[in-house]
This record gives structure tokens, sequence and C-alpha cells, in this order.
């Protein structure tokens, strides 16, 4: 994800479930111009975060605490979402909501990271819904997660490299020539 972040380089990033920080951390790293706002249900977690970013002297990440409903409404987003991390609410119905909630707030380019799209039954709908919702250009299947990629088709290039030539195994020493 960080590569990502300074692929398209995100101004305002979103994270659903901060956890203890780590990819919080990442996606903070990646632009520390950027604006990270991170949202997290469990106060003793959050907590832990917070003491993680301080350590880490990470000063681009609002940490928000409380249910994701209630603290959703009150987000200050002072422009669009550039990066939208999905990893709070692993159900189904919920991470339906989330999408159709924020793409009015994201930039008509921007990308939506869902993780765990396969950890269940309902998960795997889930992502089989949002591959073919409404601005979604195209998405790409990681198995721990999927990326939503957002825009016009005019917009999005045709071809795509996803492992560089030096990253590839055969370029690596791993099979005799």
């Amino acid at each position: 994800m960080h590569h990502m972040l300074k692929f398209i380089n995100a101004q305002l990033v979103v994270e659903l479930g901060t956890s203890l920080g780590v990819s919080t951390a990442y996606l903070a790293k990646a632009n520390p111009k950027a604006r990270i706002i991170s949202l997290e249900g469990d106060p003793k977690v959050a907590a832990l975060a917070k003491k993680n970013m301080k350590a880490l002297q990470i000063e681009n990440v609002d940490i928000e605490v409380g249910e994701f409903s209630s603290v959703l409404p009150r987000l200050d987003l002072d422009r669009s979402i550039d990066f939208l991390f999905l990893d709070g609410n692993h159900q189904e119905q919920p991470t339906l909501e989330y999408y159709d909630y924020f793409i009015d707030k994201m930039h008509p380019e921007g990308m939506i990271v869902v993780d765990d799209i396969y950890w269940s039954k309902g998960m795997t709908s889930a992502w089989a819904a949002l591959k073919n919702k409404r601005a979604v250009r195209f998405a790409l299947d990681f198995y721990d997660y999927g990326v939503l990629c957002l825009g016009k088709p005019d917009t999005i290039p045709e071809e795509f490299t996803l492992v560089h030539r030096w990253a590839k195994p055969w370029n690596l020493g791993f099979f005799p020539s």
C-alpha cells in the first residue's frame, strides 16, 4: 500500500481499522505531507496505536475512536479522498455500506483497498459485488486483499506491470539458465 500511495501521490487517506497502527504507519510514511485519518473502534487499542505513532515520530495521522457509524458523520474531510483502506469490520453488509458511504467522497481516480476479501463467505460476496460497483474501472485481486481502482475508461492505461522485470523469479537466480 505504501507504494500505491506514492504512485497516486495521495494527499488524503482514510483507514477504517487502525488496530495497533502498523498499516497506518506505512500509509503515513508514504507521504509525510499527506493527511491520514484512521478510525479504531476499541479505545484501548487506539491508545496503543497513538503511542506507536508518537514513538515512530509520525505526525500526519489523526486517529478517531468510536463505532464507525458514529465517527464517520463527524469526519472533517477537507478534500476528496485519494485512498481508502477498509480493514475494520470484516462483514459483508458493513463493507458494502462503507463503499456506498465513501464513493461520493472519493477522488474520481482514487483507490480503495479492501482487506481480507476471502476471510469469510460474506467478505467474498462483498468483494464480488464491489468489483461491479459504479465508478470502479478495474479491480486487482491479490487474494489477501483487493484493490478497486476508480476512474474513467480513458484515464486508465491498457497495460500494467504488476511485478517489475528485475523482481521476476528467473531474474533473481532461482532457476538455472
